[in-house]
């Protein structure tokens, strides 16, 4: 059988056994089928002279190295699999390397850009910049802000819990548990409290709803991702790296302003939902200039 339909086969496998979410199963059959192109050959001749040439193709052609490890990972899950069915002899990925990763600098607001943003929702009351301050106050993944319930914010306590998100698979929306598959509780400082409240309040969100449509049906975060590069097209929004920030780079703001602010990395570690403070520092290890600057004038008076 070729690489491709052994790997699909695979995939449905996993699938029907509820291994994995929908959401996974839709990436892994894009990461799969990204090999068809190089590996068009029974699945036991592959060699890993032919995984590291594709590879190689796939980096020339401008794929990103992070894209062609994910790519990689799946196809060794596979490869791995086939060795214990005894379909094939041994794992020819077994031994290729990933691909160097390029530190990559978010695209995240600075003051002036943060301030706009600030001055637009303390002047609007849409579900758009309600779901924005959240981004940018508690650095929620806009899947998660969807899935929110008003039950899942204590504003007298300012305190929020992240319980599930909303997945995409290839029949649509889904909710499921939260990325990190469990509940953490988030901190939610007076202005974003006086956001939420301002928006319940006035179009009288009820117990049990969801936040952000004050319905049983949640918010569809694609469609939230549009209206907020509608937004920024209108407002003209950039970021530091000179493009349109997306919907994530809110998250990436908040990271960024609060390790630069000297907010503890575990603390910031675990509001974002990461795995391990170490995990924070390598997505957000390139500094804020300004906090550079900062530290020069710390460092001047600390010595």
């Amino acid at each position: 059988m070729d690489v491709i339909q052994y790997s699909l086969d695979w995939l449905t496998n996993l699938s029907l056994m509820g291994s994995v979410e929908p959401s996974t199963v839709r990436d892994y059959r894009n990461n799969l089928l990204s090999w068809a192109r190089w590996l068009d050959m029974d699945v036991a001749d592959v060699t890993r002279r032919d995984v590291e040439r594709a590879m190689a193709a796939m980096l020339s052609e401008g794929r990103a190295p992070s894209t062609v490890k994910k790519r990689l990972v799946t196809l060794r899950r596979v490869m791995q699999d086939a060795v214990e069915y005894g379909d094939i002899p041994s794992d020819p990925t077994a031994n290729v390397r990933n691909p160097k990763l390029r530190l990559v600098q978010h695209n995240y607001l600075a003051a002036d850009e943060r301030e706009r943003l600030k001055a637009k929702i303390a002047s609007s009351n849409s579900q758009l910049l309600v779901a924005a301050a959240i981004a940018l106050y508690a650095g929620l993944r806009e899947a998660e802000i969807c899935a929110l319930r008003v039950s899942d914010v204590d504003l007298e306590g300012r305190v929020g819990w992240v319980r599930n998100a909303i997945g995409r698979s290839s029949d649509g929306c889904y909710e499921k548990g939260s990325k990190s598959n469990h509940m953490r509780d988030f901190p939610i400082p007076s202005p974003l409290a006086s956001v939420i409240a301002r928006w319940v309040d006035t179009h009288e969100v009820r117990a049990g709803t969801y936040l952000l449509t004050g319905t049983d049906r949640w918010c569809d975060p694609g469609i939230l991702g549009r209206k907020w590069s509608t937004l920024c097209d209108i407002e003209g929004y950039v970021g530091i790296l000179g493009k349109r920030p997306t919907f994530h780079d809110l998250r990436h703001t908040y990271a960024t302003v609060a390790i630069s602010s000297g907010v503890d990395v575990k603390t910031v570690s675990s509001v974002l939902g990461h795995s391990s403070a170490a995990m924070t520092l390598d997505v957000y290890a390139v500094a804020d200039p300004v906090a550079k600057r900062m530290s020069a004038d710390v460092m001047a008076r600390a010595i």
